[in-house]
């Protein structure tokens, strides 16, 4: 969104984070629609195609592929954590509480 009134044509260079990585995006303005009563503009953008470290970057945020971000559920805040400056870390499940029954056959008596 913008400020005041916008066309389509515009060029237009995108510069924001994901975690960590600062990604710059260029691309077109495809269409506008204008909010009078706000005057504002919601763009409607085509990217660039950019390079391969680029896409992946944003792939892996998006698919959340290294853990860089909560998975948020309905309803719930996600819960803030300690990020870490370093590394790949592996997130694991926690062990079940319940143990798993034992389904062995019973014993048979002897003859």
């Amino acid at each position: 969104m913008i400020g005041g009134r916008a066309k389509a044509g515009l060029p237009v260079k995108l510069q924001f984070t994901l975690g960590e990585n600062q990604i710059v995006v260029s691309g077109v303005v495809k269409g506008v629609n204008f909010d009078q009563t706000r005057n504002r503009s919601l763009l409607h953008l085509q990217a660039s195609p950019s390079s391969a470290t680029v896409r992946n970057r944003i792939l892996a945020y998006v698919y959340n592929l290294f853990g860089e971000r909560e998975t948020v559920v309905a309803g719930r805040r996600p819960e803030p954590q300690a990020r870490k400056t370093e590394g790949i870390v592996i997130k694991s499940s926690p062990p079940a509480e319940k143990a798993i029954p034992d389904t062995s056959l019973p014993e048979l008596p002897e003859d």
